[in-house]
């Protein structure tokens, strides 16, 4: 089984009457059997949760019969013949090696995104191909620009003459000229490494730390090496040597030694390192996140617009202004974007959404519902807290029937009275504390009942994924069921399907 699941389900063509019809609602789907269709029933786990076996097996047998009639399908085209264009590799067109350097620089930005999500601090955000290849904004509103190059490792490291090392300085000195004082730092980063043979200027490492044992090139003899090639660099008016040094002093060099291919897998690290996902995720799911993280830096590099593109329809906009607003809006990350990211790629990201019950089809809605809010009502819950209820149970609804269709009745089953049996401890626990301090109780029980499902997520007990409110939710089963009371128990009128 994929780490994910379709979260909606195809009601079955007209062809198969065999299967079972699938009702689709926004929340889970009903099946409607055939008179023939008969399954052993699973195990009744209370009102709340009357689902029969036959009804997962029945969406399960469909899904494979799908799939299998899918597989069946002869192909209507033609292999190939060997000699072919599609059938032969061309070495001669660099499209992809220029796209895999891209993807290099790319990945690189994304493990600076995963930056901000680190406990440690990170930057307060990543813009890409703006003023530099990567620019980084730091927690103190300054900045730091980054110009990342890449090599193959059969060809010579970099040396200060080679033209992309000059260019990329002279892009620094401007940047120092345009914006004094909000650069703390430049980056030269490169999957290669620098040429350190001798300690000339061609050096980079050595240029750089002559520059800052000196504190700039105050005193220095116009004929020292050191100020001949800075010279070199602003010829022709391309830089100023003031620009220039202050740049050079502020440069840190990057060398990784590494294929470019290294940097992806260097991602995958990160990733994992990232909020404990390693041990949380499998590695198809990492893959997904730094291929989605990838997407993301390159639409941010791709002149994508950001914010609201609504503004470019107003009447009165001055459109060149909105357009490079957007424009900067899309080419900035922050760490909202990353956690999006990151939360939308988990396999169980659908499965966690909370449900709410109002957009749910009233006959797709755990029988019972009608009993709890009596019992609420009962108890004095707030009419606000009794449909936070309502929704809860929709959702561990929900996540009851994902559990029995991706794995089995009987585990699905399980799991719901391994939190039951939770949840009615602190239940009891609440009841007990709220009814010696006020009547009606059933307000203060919900407020401690939270405040323990709370605790509850931070113990070791096993909650298979859920949240507080899927917790909430079994609450709200266990009120329809009648074991748990906001109240004096009292006769319910009880309407059951």
């Amino acid at each position: 089984m994929a780490d994910h699941e379709p979260s909606e389900f195809v009601e079955p063509s007209r062809h198969h009457r065999n299967a079972p019809r699938v009702v689709v609602g926004p929340v889970c789907p009903r099946i409607v059997r055939p008179p023939r269709l008969q399954a052993q029933s699973a195990p009744n786990v209370g009102h709340g949760f009357n689902y029969k076996a036959d009804r997962l097996l029945c969406i399960r047998q469909y899904m494979r019969n799908d799939q299998s009639r899918h597989d069946e399908r002869p192909s209507s085209t033609p292999a190939l013949p060997e000699s072919a264009p599609g059938n032969t590799l061309d070495t001669s067109d660099p499209g992809d090696d220029v796209q895999l350097r891209f993807r290099y620089q790319h990945a690189y930005a994304a493990i600076e995104c995963l930056r901000m999500v680190a406990d440690n601090g990170g930057p307060k955000a990543v813009y890409c191909e703006n003023h530099e290849d990567v620019l980084i904004e730091n927690d103190d509103g300054k900045f730091v620009g980054v110009q990342v190059k890449t090599r193959e490792l059969r060809l010579p490291p970099f040396r200060s003459t080679d033209e992309p090392f000059m260019k990329a300085v002279r892009r620094f000195s401007r940047l120092v000229q345009l914006f004094p004082d909000w650069f703390t730092a430049f980056r030269f980063a490169t999957n290669h490494r620098f040429w350190d043979d001798a300690e000339i200027p061609a050096n980079p490492v050595y240029l750089t730390r002559f520059l800052r044992d000196r504190g700039g090139v105050k005193h220095l003899r116009a004929d020292n090496v050191v100020r001949a090639y800075l010279l070199s660099v602003c010829t022709d008016g391309q830089a100023k040597e003031e620009h220039l040094v202050a740049a050079l002093l502020r440069l840190n060099l990057a060398s990784h030694g590494s294929d470019l291919r290294h940097t992806y897998r260097d991602l995958v690290d990160a990733i994992g390192q990232t909020r404990g996902l390693a041990s949380t995720c499998t590695l198809r799911t990492v893959y997904r996140i730094a291929d989605n993280l990838i997407h993301r830096i390159v639409m941010a590099s791709s002149q994508h617009l950001g914010g609201s593109v609504a503004d470019l329809y107003k009447a009165d906009a001055d459109m060149e202004e909105v357009r490079g607003r957007l424009l900067l809006a899309g080419k900035k990350l922050v760490l909202a974007d990353v956690e999006s990211v990151i939360d939308e790629s988990l396999p169980e990201s659908a499965s966690n959404l909370l449900v709410t019950s109002g957009f749910v089809p009233a006959e797709l809605l755990p029988p019972g519902m009608d009993v709890m809010r009596q019992k609420l009502a009962a108890g004095g819950v707030q009419q606000a807290r009794v449909g936070v209820i309502e929704d809860s149970v929709a959702s561990i609804q929900k996540r009851y029937l994902e559990w029995g269709y991706k794995d089995e009745v009987k585990e699905a089953n399980d799991r719901l009275q391994h939190l039951q049996a939770l949840v009615r401890d602190d239940c009891a626990e609440a009841q007990v504390q709220a009814s010696g301090e006020s009547n009606p109780y059933g307000a203060q029980m919900y407020l401690l009942l939270r405040a323990r499902l709370r605790e509850r997520l931070l113990g070791a007990d096993a909650l298979f994924g859920c949240g507080e409110r899927h917790l909430l939710g079994v609450a709200g089963t266990l009120t329809e069921d009648c074991k748990v009371w906001w109240s004096d128990p009292f006769a319910v009128n009880t309407k059951k399907d």
